[in-house]
């Protein structure tokens, strides 16, 4: 039940939308993502509401639907180019990476059946905020860095959330 209220599920006019144009059943972004251990934090910081995308294969076809969503947050996610099981690692893998920033990139420590590219592209990883802001003047004007404990940085800005409901996280 905890999940399912962190998921957007409580919210009865969306609910009922999502069962109207037959999308309830979709799979969730979250659904199909695999996270190395101790990184979850990591991930969810960066991936935030897009967790509770519903995946559909064309929203082109959608247009007509989306003009009676009148109230709550919405969002589609389609497949994007798959480029093998590991979708979101395998992406990012061939873009060059800054050799000063040796942690590798969040995206190697996702699996996912959907690609997580455009999401994930240009976001390194560090294992605490010491080594980030370390790093952190290696960035490109597009990168930035995420430490294990959830701690974002680019070049000139840095967020944490913390103090939540820990029971509302996924």
């Amino acid at each position: 039940a905890l999940q399912q209220q962190a998921l957007g599920n409580k919210d009865q006019a969306r609910t009922q939308w999502l069962e109207n144009k037959a999308l309830g059943s979709k799979p969730l972004l979250v659904d199909g993502l695999k996270v190395q251990a101790g990184w979850e934090l990591a991930v969810e910081t960066v991936l935030g509401e897009h967790l509770q995308a519903i995946c559909v294969e064309d929203m082109s076809q959608l247009v007509e639907a989306l003009q009676d969503f009148n109230s709550g947050l919405l969002t589609l996610r389609e497949p994007g180019q798959s480029v093998g099981a590991t979708t979101a690692t395998t992406a990012t893998t061939a873009i060059t990476a800054n050799p000063a920033l040796a942690g590798g990139f969040l995206s190697s420590k996702i699996t996912s059946a959907h690609s997580l590219a455009s999401l994930l592209h240009g976001i390194y990883v560090a294992d605490n905020l010491a080594e980030g802001l370390s790093l952190r003047k290696q960035l490109g004007v597009s990168e930035s860095i995420i430490t294990r404990d959830g701690v974002w940085l680019g070049t000139d800005w840095l967020r944490v959330a913390r103090g939540f409901d820990e029971k509302a996280g996924l």
